[in-house]
């Protein structure tokens, strides 16, 4: 069985890795503009209050209730069933058809089929693959059947405690609802309770945040390790270049990863969530910027002084060491299960990061939500060079030649008892039948695209009328509060589900 990272490329030096990426910048077409400063800045950018600026300004409407239209010196590019991501022709999935300059109108815009590699007959291999077959890219069970992904985020019995009265309504309908003496009793009795209701929905997988220790019994499962250590709110820059850094990859690993290196039921394991590779809105810096402002003796102020005026070549060599040090790290505990890549922001991803992430990882992830018109807008007048996440994605495959599964999307309604004001760049449906066709629409457009292998949704209860955490108030869940499903949106997924392109075999 062929690994992407352990055995492969050990050899290679820093300086290897660096040149390689380098060379990939400077030479292909996703070389940007030179538009920076000798310090690596990108100039005239707006700041990082971007978003709440607009909200106070009333550009972006809170309650609109429109609706939108329904490399480094890297191993070779093999799956884990030691197959390889280009057709019998030698091409790449990528030449299909060249899409980026497809105008910015969201996630759904014209589209072009894309060549699929095949790979052969579906194979068992013991615990989840992925493969091509047929034209289509699959993940494989361990007993080698073909599996679309459909999976729900923070699917846990701990709720979320409501910021403006400190109460906590889930844990409490939790407690009040479920049999068991002690609370680990109930959650017990809350995760066998769950996992039927979400089987009966149609729902096969426990996404990121979830109680995969309790749902991870009956249903496969992922986890996200962070295993970057940093805080995706702040979007904080580590030194990957570090020892520091490869020495707490290599803990993630034998505290995490290890001890499930067994588990057939587990899928994969997404490495981090929603990284920042420069300029969005937490900060209006690139990554050169970062790295030319650590002190001088650290290795990534080394590297970065290399590379002053061209912050895109930079990049490239920054997310090629993120993967290298990553998977190698995480395969060299678990040769046995997929890595799911990093949860990247569709609308807000640097081509040279998927790019980079390409021969290391099994799956590439992207959390592909739908927003308000005036947030793609305001992202265009930024004039970054972000991958263009229309077509649904397929940029995103072509650049990686890896499958794609959509880690993070939802819909929300004003039909609900939370205010669903924050954050304010979503769209609002006013009833939740029209967000169930909504939910609709987004699925049937994931099934249809034969390089998606899975979407997960955000999330199994409703935030906090008060605001979570961070503020987030919305009607994101699958049920309220008090553990009540909605009704039409249950229904109409346990009818979509039912047409997955895994299930349309049977």
């Amino acid at each position: 069985m062929a690994m992407l990272a352990v055995g492969c490329n050990t050899a290679a030096t820093d300086s290897d890795i660096i040149a390689d990426a380098a060379d990939t910048a400077a030479g292909t077409d996703l070389e940007a503009p030179d538009l920076a400063a000798d310090d690596g800045s990108t100039p005239d950018l707006p700041d990082s209050g971007w978003l709440s600026d607009a909200a106070d300004a009333g550009e972006i409407d809170a309650n609109d209730d429109g609706t939108p239209d329904a490399t480094a010196d890297a191993p070779d590019n093999l799956s884990k069933d030691d197959t390889t991501a280009t057709d019998e022709s030698g091409d790449s999935p990528g030449d299909a058809g060249d899409t980026t300059d497809a105008p910015d109108e969201g996630p759904s815009d014209t589209y072009v089929t894309p060549d699929i590699p095949e790979h052969g007959e579906l194979q068992g291999k013991g615990f989840f693959t992925v493969q091509a077959h047929e034209g289509r890219w699959w993940f494989v069970t361990p007993d080698g059947l073909p599996f679309y992904s459909i999976g729900i985020n923070a699917c846990n019995p701990n709720g979320s405690v409501d910021a403006s009265t400190g109460e906590n309504r889930y844990k409490a309908a939790v407690e009040n609802n479920y049999p068991g003496e002690t609370w680990a009793q109930k959650a017990d009795s809350w995760a066998a309770a769950t996992a039927d209701r979400l089987k009966s929905w149609g729902f096969n997988t426990v996404g990121a945040w979830s109680d995969w220790n309790r749902l991870g019994k009956t249903m496969p499962y992922t986890v996200i390790l962070n295993i970057s250590g940093v805080d995706w709110q702040v979007g904080d820059i580590p030194d990957y270049f570090s020892q520091e850094f490869a020495d707490r990859c290599a803990q993630v690993a034998r505290d995490t990863v290890a001890p499930r290196r067994d588990d057939p039921n587990l899928i994969g394991w997404f490495l981090d969530n929603e990284l920042r590779w420069g300029w969005d809105w937490r900060s209006p810096k690139t990554l050169l910027q970062d790295y030319l402002a650590m002190p001088e003796s650290t290795p990534g102020h080394a590297v970065a002084l290399e590379y002053q005026g061209r912050p895109y070549e930079f990049l490239a060599v920054v997310a090629a060491k993120y993967f290298q040090v990553t998977t190698e790290a995480v395969r060299s505990a678990d040769p046995n299960h997929l890595i799911l890549g990093i949860r990247s922001i569709s609308v807000m991803t640097h081509p040279q990061v998927p790019q980079a992430a390409g021969p290391w990882v099994d799956v590439y992830s992207v959390n592909n939500y739908e927003f308000l018109p005036e947030l793609y807008d305001a992202i265009d007048a930024a004039e970054q060079d972000f991958l263009d996440e229309g077509n649904w994605l397929l940029n995103y495959y072509g650049v990686t030649g890896r499958p794609i599964m959509i880690t993070e999307f939802s819909m929300r309604s004003s039909e609900a008892d939370v205010p669903s004001t924050w954050p304010v760049f979503y769209p609002t449906y006013p009833t939740q039948a029209e967000r169930a066709a909504a939910y609709q629409a987004y699925t049937e457009n994931c099934f249809a695209k034969p390089y998606i292998i899975g979407q997960h949704w955000f999330q199994w209860a409703d935030e906090p009328a008060g605001g979570r955490f961070d503020g987030e108030n919305s009607n994101f869940g699958l049920v309220d509060g008090d553990d009540k499903p909605y009704t039409k949106l249950v229904e109409t997924m346990t009818l979509i589900h039912a047409q997955a392109p895994d299930r349309a075999l049977e």
